[in-house]
């Protein structure tokens, strides 16, 4: 089974409302998105597109591309925080508290496109921790989260033992590390 397996059961479970108008998204929208941006959508951000172009779930949104609603819009967002846009970070989804989570694709915390957490109250220049190292290993955290499965999980080895290519990642914190 692979970690895509895993997913679309948590999805079922997780997301508050069926929407039609939220569905997954065509390879010319992606190809459409990198020439309006210039920012090239790493394969596990179109993976992820593909099976659900935005939605909502207990633990927050999860964004996509001009899904028909502005708050789950990639591109909305950019609006409001245009230095994403500027240093290449695509914000995949968000909290209940007006944080996000962004996918960097500049490499410039290592090799991969790895979720950062940003706190907005803190800053929108620097990610607050990593949460982990790819789209494939996000989105099972993110939608446990919805289901009530962890709440507030900040362990090193909860998150070492999920994803142990976060340890390839330098110059940014790690979820454990939060203080």
């Amino acid at each position: 089974m692979n970690i895509w397996d895993t997913i679309f059961p948590l999805l079922r479970a997780a997301f508050l409302r069926d929407d039609p108008a939220l569905s997954a998204v065509a390879d010319h929208e992606c190809e459409a998105f990198s020439e309006r941006t210039g920012i090239p959508l790493p394969d596990g951000i179109r993976a992820w597109l593909r099976i659900l172009n935005g939605g909502y779930t207990g633990a927050g949104e999860l964004l996509g591309i001009n899904p028909g609603r502005e708050d789950l819009n990639i591109e909305s967002t950019y609006e409001a925080f245009p230095v994403w846009k500027a240093k290449g970070w695509i914000p995949i989804a968000s909290d209940r508290f007006g944080n996000y989570y962004v996918v960097p694709t500049r490499q410039e915390y290592g090799a991969g496109f790895p979720v950062l957490f940003v706190d907005t109250m803190h800053s929108l220049h620097e990610p607050a921790y990593i949460v982990a190292s790819n789209m494939e290993h996000f989105l099972p955290y993110f939608l446990e989260d919805a289901l009530g499965v962890h709440v507030f999980v900040f362990s090193k080895d909860y998150f070492l033992e999920r994803d142990p290519k976060l340890r390839d990642y330098t110059n940014v914190p790690f979820i454990w590390e939060k203080k």
